[in-house]
């Protein structure tokens, strides 16, 4: 019985968390190099000049699409997680959300039966 009303506060917390945020955004990921685009979606008040920022490096390119989304390029990153941050004029919007550079993980498939080399003493034959 006590797992309920923990469960309650915590869905409660996350509620409150979740409506101070000032933008969404998606999606989280981009590869160290950069070149992702994100959008950025806001929460209240409109964009009108935003500057978009990666923890403390700058995007590239900033498209604000109306006076609520904005489209920004992920700037090439060490990996980790930062936060974003919108300047727009004299306003800072924050996200609790976090981002995150990782590599691109390519898929290794195993090699097909017809390109392996057939050993010394299946050929002798």
């Amino acid at each position: 019985m006590r797992l309920i009303p923990y469960l309650l506060l915590t869905l409660l917390a996350t509620t409150a968390v979740a409506q101070n945020d000032d933008f969404g955004f998606s999606p989280s990921t981009a590869p160290p190099e950069g070149g992702a685009v994100i959008q950025i979606v806001a929460n209240g008040s409109p964009f009108t000049a935003p500057q978009v920022f990666f923890g403390d490096v700058a995007s590239p390119h900033v498209t604000l699409v109306d006076s609520r989304t904005i489209k920004a390029v992920a700037p090439a990153h060490a990996i980790g997680i930062v936060f974003l941050t919108v300047r727009d004029g004299v306003f800072l919007f924050h996200s609790s959300r976090q981002f995150v550079f990782e590599p691109l993980l390519e898929e290794i498939s195993s090699p097909s039966r017809s390109s392996r080399s057939m050993p010394a003493s299946a050929r002798a034959g």
